[in-house]
C-alpha cells in the first residue's frame, strides 16, 4: 500500500502562505476565463463533430478548475485551524452546492492513514461528473504532521513499544529506540529476594543515567509525545510490595534543552504505529495449523483463539507400542502426537529428542535437555504451564515450543540453539545465582513471542562486576516487558518489543500519579552492584540487621543492563519463523497538502 500511495501522490507541497493561496485563486480565474472564451468561439464556424469534441474538452477544463478551487479551500480551511469533522459536515456540502464537486473522506480505504497514535492523516476524493457520466477525480493527502510517509525496517530498532519506554540506567550501544513516551532516570526500583524480601529504590547519589553515547556511537531516540528525565524523587516505592510503585511524572522534565549530559539523537520523525500489521492470534493459529503439524500435515477444522486447544485435542492421537517396546512404535496419522500419559517420555528427568510434533495436555516440567529434530517445522505443544528447570549443568534447548499457559525459566543456565517459544501467558525468567542464558552461535539464537508480559527477574544474578555471557535473543510481547538488572546482569544482542495493548491479566506493578496503569518497557539497572549483608554498612557504621550496600562504578562496562544492536540482515538467520510488520513513520513538518494525478473513474 505504501508503494501505491507513493505512486498516486505527486508530492506537490502547497506552502502555508497567503501568497500561494492568492496565486492558486488567480490560476483558477484564468482557467475559467479561458473556458468561457473558448466556448463562445467554438460555436460559430466549426462542424458538429468538432464542436462536440471541443465541448467535451471544455467540460473537462471547467471540472479541473472547480476541483482545483475546492482543493485550495480544503487546504486553506485546515491550515486556518478548521477541524476535519467540520470540513466533512459543513464545508464539503457547501462545495457541492457552490462548485458541483463531490468531496468524500475516503481515509478508511487507505490503511496507512487515519488516526495512528494520535497523529491524524486524511485522504479525500474530489470528483466532478462530466457530461458523459464519467467522474473526473483527484485525491488529496493531508497531514497535520508532515509530508513524508515511510516504512523503515522494524529491526532497525533494538527497543520499541507502543506504550512507554522507561530507562532507569543501562548502557545502549548505538541503539534505535521508540516509545510513545520515553522517561529516563538515575534511580531504579527493585526487589531484594535473597534475605530482605522487600522493594528498594537505588540511591540518587550513586545512580547513573542511561549511557546513550560512546564516541561517535549514539543511540537514536524516537517518541510520539514526551522525552523526559528525572534526577530526584522519581518514584515512590512500597517496601512491602503490596501496592504499585508510583512513577512521579511531576518530577520529570523535557530532555531537549536540558543539562542531561547524554541525550542521544532526538529524532524528529514520528512513528505512528510500531506494530501496525502484526496479529499475534492470527500468527499463532497459522503456525499450529499449517506449519507445525507432523510431516507437513495441516489442520483444516475451523479454529479461533478461543477454541484452539480443543481443536488441537481433536487432531492428536497416541502412539501404540506392540509388545511394550519403543522400537516397535506405531505412530498415529494425525497432526500431533499425544504424549501426555506416555511413559516413554520422561521430560522432568530424561534427555528427550522428538521426531514428530507432540502435545502434552497439562502442566509440564522439562528438567533436562530437549531437542526437536525438525526444529522449525515441528513442535512440542504444552496445554498448560511449562517450567524449564535444570540443576548441575547447562540445559540445552532446540526447537519450537508452544505454551497455552505461563512459561518459566528457572534453575541453572540455558543454552539455546535454534529455539522458539510461542506463549499465551506470561514468560518469566527466575534463574539461580550466577546462572544465565547462552547462544553459542549468533545465527542460531532464540525467539520468544508472548501474549502476556515478559518478566526478567533474575538472569546471571551476581553481587560483583563480573561480565556475563553475551546472548542473542528476540523478545516480543503483546503486553509489557519488565527487566530487573539490579539482581540480574544482562548483555543482550537483539531486540525487546512490547506492543503494550493494556490487556494483561497480570499488569506490572507500576502506575502513574493519576492511578493509570504503566504499560510498555521498564528497565531497572545500576552501574556497579548491590548486596544485602549483615553488620558493617560503611566506615564507622554498623547495623545489627541486614542492610543493602551499593557499590557504584564509573566504568560504563559495569552497567548491569547492556544492549547491542543486531544487524538487520542477521535477523532471518538468527531467529526461527520470525514475524514481520511495517511501522509507519511520518516526518515532522508544517501542514502539508499533496494531490494525485487526474483520474477518470
Amino acid at each position: 500500500m505504501i508503494k501505491f500511495i507513493k505512486k498516486i501522490f505527486n508530492n506537490k507541497v502547497i506552502d502555508n502562505e497567503q501568497g500561494s493561496t492568492l496565486t492558486m485563486a488567480l490560476v483558477v480565474i484564468a482557467v475559467l476565463s479561458f473556458t468561457v472564451t473558448s466556448v463562445t468561439g467554438s460555436t460559430i464556424n466549426l462542424s458538429g463533430a468538432t464542436t462536440h469534441q471541443i465541448e467535451n474538452t471544455n467540460d473537462e477544463s471547467v471540472a479541473k478548475g472547480l476541483i482545483t478551487q475546492a482543493l485550495s479551500e480544503l487546504n486553506e480551511f485546515v491550515t486556518a485551524g478548521g477541524t476535519y469533522d467540520n470540513f466533512n459536515n459543513f464545508e464539503a456540502p457547501r462545495i457541492l452546492v457552490d462548485y458541483t464537486v463531490i468531496v468524500n473522506d475516503v481515509t478508511i480505504l487507505f490503511p496507512e492513514f487515519g488516526d495512528n497514535g494520535g497523529v491524524v492523516t486524511k485522504v479525500y476524493r474530489f470528483a466532478y461528473t462530466l457530461a458523459n457520466g464519467t467522474d473526473l477525480v483527484k485525491y488529496a493527502y493531508l497531514s497535520a504532521t508532515g509530508s513524508t510517509v515511510s516504512s523503515p525496517h522494524p529491526f532497525a530498532f533494538s527497543m520499541g513499544t507502543n506504550g512507554d519506554l522507561v530507562l532507569n540506567g543501562g548502557y545502549y550501544e548505538e541503539v534505535g529506540m521508540f516509545g510513545s513516551n520515553i522517561y529516563m532516570s538515575n534511580q531504579s526500583v527493585w526487589y531484594e529476594d535473597d534475605v530482605m524480601f522487600q522493594n528498594y529504590l537505588t540511591p540518587n547519589a550513586s545512580g547513573s543515567f542511561p549511557d546513550l553515547e560512546d564516541g561517535n556511537k549514539t543511540s537514536d531516540m524516537f517518541f510520539t509525545t514526551d522525552y523526559q528525565w528525572c534526577d530526584f524523587a522519581c518514584y515512590t516505592e512500597d517496601p512491602d510490595a503490596i501496592d504499585n510503585t508510583v512513577i512521579n511524572l511531576d518530577q520529570f522534565e523535557d530532555v531537549d534543552g536540558s543539562s542531561l549530559p547524554e541525550q542521544g539523537n532526538i529524532e524528529p520523525d514520528n512513528i505512528t504505529d510500531f506494530f501496525s500489521n502484526f496479529d499475534f492470534d492470527e500468527y499463532l493459529l497459522d503456525q499450529i495449523t499449517n506449519n507445525l503439524p507432523t510431516d507437513n500435515r495441516t489442520i483444516t477444522d475451523p479454529i479461533t483463539i478461543l477454541d484452539w486447544e480443543d481443536v488441537i485435542r481433536d487432531n492428536m492421537g497416541a502412539i501404540i507400542y506392540p509388545g511394550g517396546k519403543k522400537k516397535n512404535a506405531i505412530y498415529p496419522n494425525t497432526a500431533y502426537v499425544d504424549i501426555t500419559n506416555d511413559t516413554f517420555y520422561d521430560f522432568p528427568n530424561d534427555r528427550e529428542t522428538l521426531n514428530f510434533s507432540a502435545v502434552y495436555d497439562g502442566d509440564l516440567v522439562i528438567g533436562n535437555e530437549l531437542k526437536i529434530s525438525d526444529f522449525d517445522n515441528e513442535a512440542l505443544i504444552v496445554l498448560g504451564n511449562l517450567t524449564i528447570d535444570s540443576s548441575g549443568k547447562t540445559q540445552k534447548l532446540k526447537g519450537t515450543i508452544v505454551v497455552s499457559g505461563n512459561l518459566t525459566f528457572t534453575g541453572d543456565s540455558k543454552e539455546f540453539n535454534e529455539s522458539m517459544f510461542l506463549v499465551l501467558g506470561e514468560t518469566i525468567f527466575e534463574m539461580n545465582d550466577f546462572e544465565g542464558l547462552e547462544t553459542k552461535d549468533k545465527n542460531k539464537a532464540f525467539t520468544i513471542l508472548s501474549k502476556d508480559n515478559i518478566r526478567i527477574n533474575s538472569i546471571n544474578e551476581t553481587n560483583d562486576n563480573s561480565d556475563p555471557n553475551e546472548f542473542v535473543g528476540f523478545f516480543y510481547t503483546e503486553e509489557s516487558i519488565y527487566v530487573d538488572a539490579i539482581n540480574s546482569k544482562i548483555l543482550l544482542k537483539g531486540a525487546l518489543y512490547a506492543k503494550a495493548t493494556g490487556n494483561s491479566q497480570n499488569p506490572l506493578e507500576y502506575e502513574y500519579q493519576n492511578g493509570s496503569q504503566f504499560n510498555g518497557i521498564m528497565i531497572n539497572s545500576f552501574r556497579g552492584y548491590a548486596v544485602a549483608q549483615y553488620g558493617w554498612v560503611g566506615p564507622g557504621v554498623w547495623d545489627y540487621g541486614y542492610s543493602i550496600v551499593y557499590s557504584p562504578s564509573n566504568n560504563e562496562d559495569n552497567n548491569r543492563f547492556y544492549v547491542k544492536t543486531l544487524k538487520e540482515k542477521d535477523y532471518d538467520k538468527a531467529f526461527l519463523n520470525l514475524p514481520t510488520w511495517e511501522n509507519v513513520t511520518i516526518s515532522d513538518g508544517d501542514i502539508t497538502f499533496e494531490t494525485s494525478e487526474w483520474k477518470y473513474e
